[in-house]
């Protein structure tokens, strides 16, 4: 039996050609469904205006048709959410695109937060008392 995750891995090989950056990555896919030998891929394009959406489709159907365990492919383009790379690419994408901008969480105790926390929040607010900072 296959799963999600083995669809979503195979998916990593289809890149948006203007981007360079691998649709999963991207964040471009929303869901898959998988029903006996079919999947059915929910995912958006960078744009609704994007010029190239049919090639992406295809690559998609060409790579998931190639897997030994999958007989049919369809693709359904959905528009919501509208796809924001702030909140949906994985951090490896936004460094590609040049759009990472990690936050250093003042207590030290989220090193990797990209939007802080409401203790780091808090803390940074707190004025330094004895030349330590925020707790």
């Amino acid at each position: 039996m296959w799963s999600e995750e083995d669809i979503r891995e195979a998916l990593k090989d289809v890149y948006d050609p203007e981007l360079g950056v691998n649709i999963i990555d991207l964040g471009l896919v929303y869901g898959i469904d998988i029903a006996g030998d079919g999947v059915t891929v929910r995912m958006t394009l960078t744009s609704p205006a994007c010029p190239l959406g049919p090639e992406i489709i295809e690559t998609v159907k060409s790579v998931l048709g190639a897997l030994p365990m999958v007989g049919r492919v369809d693709v359904q383009l959905v528009w919501t959410p509208r796809w924001d790379p702030q909140t949906m690419a994985s951090d490896e994408a936004k460094m590609e695109l040049g759009i990472y901008y990690p936050q250093i969480c003042p207590t030290r105790h989220n090193r990797r937060a990209v939007v802080p926390s409401r203790r780091c929040i808090r803390a940074a607010e707190r004025p330094l008392a004895l030349g330590v900072k925020g707790g």
